[in-house]
């Protein structure tokens, strides 16, 4: 397996869903990327035989730019985050089950998967690094960022290196009972340095501001774990952290506040009752209509 390269085939594509409230730049006065106008068009999915069942065991249409197409390479249950890899290989991570399986297509237009890491606790964000003739895989697990040394062609990870520890997660006394942001993402710059996102423990909640460590931030490591310091903050939860191609430049997809309670004793938009109080979609998806 050679060292990561982030690639846009255009003769496949792998689409992975971001809930994201916000698209934030998080280290420039202004941005490098010229912003292109792109028109999508529908693209039927394309669907091997074998993995033909529900939802597609009928034809599904998605938009995409000219010239891609999309097709259904694999079903893999509990998956949450890819990472693809300069060989057309891909690294799927899923939390629930602790897991990170590697994902390699075949001639047929399948893929064989196989685990490489499990055991893990709730993994999510990776980075892959080269270091001389070495290649290391780093995750995100919900309490801790790990390193592994990856072989070319292994069909399983090496020993386990634990490079940022104690990372807050539910069982953190602190916060006295379950973390809804509890998934850590992270990068490798340019500059050789690990950023890892520590998200928000609750829907918005003031404490996230002075726990130790500091929460709804990102954080910049030396590759060791060493000399640990804020980046940025009052990031929510953000997720699918990525540097612009050649620059400095971090950005995220922010999952910003949800489930807001009406605070006013009043009707939202004529509703007749008093909302005060209640959870209302139409107000969280636009408090300000």
């Amino acid at each position: 397996m050679s060292a990561q390269r982030l690639f846009i085939h255009r003769s496949a594509a792998v689409v992975g869903t971001l809930l994201a409230g916000a698209c934030v730049l998080l280290c420039a006065t202004h941005s490098s990327v010229t912003e292109l106008p792109i028109t999508l068009g529908p693209a039927t999915v394309e669907v091997p035989s074998s993995l033909r069942t529900t939802p597609f065991d009928q034809d599904r249409v998605l938009m995409v730019p000219p010239g891609f197409k999309i097709s259904v390479l694999a079903r893999i249950p509990a998956a949450s985050f890819i990472m693809p890899l300069s060989t057309g290989e891909i690294l799927v991570a899923q939390p629930v089950l602790g897991s990170i399986l590697l994902v390699r297509p075949q001639a047929d237009g399948t893929a064989a998967v196989s685990t490489i890491i499990e055991d893990l606790q709730s993994p999510q964000g990776m980075a892959l690094h080269q270091s001389d003739d070495k290649l290391y895989l780093f995750v995100g697990e919900s309490n801790q960022v790990s390193r592994f040394l990856i072989a070319p062609g292994a069909t399983s990870a090496g020993d386990k290196t634990v490079i940022v520890p104690n990372l807050p997660d539910s069982s953190n006394i602190e916060l006295r009972g379950p973390y809804r942001h509890w998934r850590k993402n992270l990068v490798i710059g340019p500059d050789n340095r690990l950023y890892v996102d520590i998200a928000s423990s609750t829907n918005a909640d003031p404490i996230d501001t002075t726990g130790d460590p500091v929460r709804s931030a990102i954080y910049q490591y030396d590759l060791d774990g060493s000399n640990g310091k804020i980046f940025a903050r009052g990031i929510r939860n953000a997720e699918g952290l990525r540097l612009v191609p050649g620059t400095n430049e971090l950005w995220a997809a922010v999952n910003e506040t949800n489930d807001i309670l009406y605070p006013f004793h009043n009707s939202w938009q004529g509703s007749g009752s008093i909302d005060y109080g209640k959870l209302i979609t139409s107000y969280v998806d636009d408090p300000s209509a």
